[in-house]
This record gives structure tokens, sequence and C-alpha cells, in this order.
């Protein structure tokens, strides 16, 4: 009887301290995480919505680092549409950075205004960077993106929280192939 009495109890100690909880103040503290819609090539629209698309792209983690993700390959002049959603669970969302080199390819950012009005003033939605005041913990908007060369081409989607595991970092690598 007193093995398994000492097995529960071991367990449940176990389980409280492997918990991202605060225990004292009943806050859990879990790093934000990035999603994002399915990645359309030239699509079309009706008002908002997507009628068609030339091809939907997929990105498959890479199996060296977890959080770097290859595309499938795009021809130059293809405009890409995708929503990320940033999410931060509990946590105020501080930040959102989006990296790409404009030397290799077009990027924007189509932010609604309900969105905007709670963006800081150091905000520069040209350069990919958002601040917001606090009280936000889910964003989501539409991008846009359209190749100027050939190669490699990597994108870098950041959002930073007020918690202890922030920031978290996700790397799109597209390829863009040359005409054969």
């Amino acid at each position: 009887m007193r093995k398994p009495f000492i097995f529960l109890i071991s367990l449940v100690v176990v389980m409280f301290t492997m918990t991202s909880c605060d225990w004292l103040t009943g806050e859990s503290d879990q790093s934000p995480e990035i999603y994002s819609s399915y990645f359309y090539v030239n699509p079309v629209f009706e008002g908002d919505s997507i009628i068609s698309a030339q091809d939907t792209l997929y990105a498959h983690q890479s199996t060296e680092v977890e959080t770097v993700y290859q595309m499938d390959s795009l021809t130059l002049g293809d405009t890409v549409f995708f929503a990320p959603t940033f999410y931060t669970h509990s946590q105020d969302l501080v930040s959102i950075k989006i990296d790409w080199d404009t030397a290799q390819f077009d990027f924007t950012m189509s932010i609604p205004e309900s969105i905007s009005k709670h963006i800081t003033n150091q905000s520069d939605i040209t350069k990919g960077q958002l601040f917001f005041n606090p009280g936000f913990n889910r964003v989501s908007f539409p991008c846009y993106f359209t190749a100027k060369e050939y190669g490699r081409l990597p994108l870098k989607l950041t959002v930073a929280s007020t918690s202890q595991f922030s920031p978290t970092s996700v790397t799109i690598n597209i390829p863009i192939k040359k005409p054969e």
C-alpha cells in the first residue's frame, strides 16, 4: 500500500514542477506562437475572399532546425498571399517583426484599422515592425510577397510577449526557381 501512495505523490510533484504556471499568482506563462494560413500563389479575390489561386504552397519543417521551414518553389514574379497569426496565450503582445531582404523580394503587410489603432508610434509597417499597446494577445493580418530574384529567399517572423519564454521566431526559406 505504501509504494502506490509514494508513486502517486511523486507523480503529483513531477506534474507541478513540469508546468509553466506560477502557482502563487495563478497565472500561466507560455512562449508565444506563430501560425499561418495556406500560402496562395497568384490568388484571385472577390471582395475579401479568395475564389481561386494558381497554386497552394506547402511549407514543411526542416529536419536540421526546428524553427526553419522549407517552402515549395516559386517562379520569379509570382505573388504569394498568406495570413500569419501571432498568439501569446494569456500574456500581452509586445511586438511583431517580419524580416526580409528588400533586394530579393517585395513584402507588404495589410494592417486593418482594427489592429492599426492599437499599435504604438514606434511601429513602422513598411519595415515590418509592429509594437503594441498592452491588452492584445492575438493578431492576424494578410501579407503579400513577390520575388525579385532567383535563389533561396529567407522570411523571418518573430513575436514577442511579456512571457519569460519570449520571443519566438520562425524562418521560412522560399526557393525561387529559374525557368527551364
